[in-house]
């Protein structure tokens, strides 16, 4: 019998997680790397692992035959069957990571992800945060992401022997992108929220961004979210995790201190 595969570690991992949710005593984390663009990617494997965990709830003896088959991913047709056996969920029908894990947590992309899946939605009738579905979170993904990493005709973008040839005379420091289509889309989706809104039903949100300090003192990392006090706002705490450096212009500002992405020296 062959080695298993990390991405059935991964579903055997959540589909514990959301079996036993209800029977353990347990902190159940979700957690998310940054990475900018990549963070579609992140969101992609979510979608495919809470739908499987979907379909093997739903139906677990023909999800078992399928993957329990030895020709499982090396014939085609088995292959198609259990493509199609997880896509057919409507988004509606899919598993969301908000109802089975405590806290969702991220630094830089992935504090975005972790605050949509928590609160990036509003309750139109009690008007609390509610999780934005994953499908919705992927579709967000592709339309900001070519707002943001603008690139140019020929595929360069703009860190080119211009930008650097900026920074050597002008001896000031150019970054390539810009942070105002990050920022608008923030403020149309978390608008006026404070960390405190961001829980749903017992599982938070948090954010890693690092302190940085101008002075001889250290920097430290800090993780927002819906116990952090003083109150801070969604969108600023966001901004500050993002804020990587030679990417965009940093620090970012919450409550008048520094911060940097999380990742940074993280």
């Amino acid at each position: 019998m062959c080695p298993l595969n990390p991405f059935w570690v991964v579903i055997i991992n959540v589909i514990l997680i959301v079996c036993l949710k209800t029977t353990c005593v347990a902190i159940n984390v979700l957690s998310f790397d940054g990475g900018g663009s990549r963070g579609f990617m992140e969101i992609q494997t979510l979608d495919h692992v809470m739908r499987l965990t979907t379909s093997i709830s739903n139906n677990p003896d023909y999800i078992n035959f399928l993957i329990g088959s030895d020709e499982f991913l090396e014939t085609t047709e088995i292959v198609e069957a259990f493509w199609n056996e997880i896509s057919k969920l409507d988004s509606t029908e899919v598993m969301q990571p908000a109802d089975y894990f405590n806290y969702i947590v991220g630094t830089s992309t992935g504090s975005l992800i972790a605050a949509a899946l928590v609160g990036g939605e509003v309750d139109k009738i009690s008007g609390d945060r509610v999780p934005m579905p994953i499908q919705n979170v992927s579709d967000l993904y592709a339309r900001v992401i070519p707002e943001i990493f603008v690139v140019s005709k020929e595929g360069k973008g703009v860190v080119d022997p211009i930008l650097k040839a900026s920074r050597q005379y002008t001896k000031l420091p150019i970054y390539p992108y810009s942070t105002e289509p990050l920022m608008k889309e923030l403020n149309e989706i978390f608008g006026d929220a404070y960390t405190d809104d961001m829980e749903y039903q017992g599982c938070l949100s948090g954010a890693v961004a690092r302190r940085f300090n101008e002075d001889k003192t250290a920097d430290h990392l800090e993780i927002f979210d819906s116990k952090t006090r003083p109150l801070q706002e969604v969108k600023e705490v966001l901004m500050a995790s993002s804020a990587a450096p030679v990417f965009f212009e940093i620090p970012a500002k919450v409550a008048g201190n520094n911060y940097v992405d999380g990742g940074v020296l993280g």
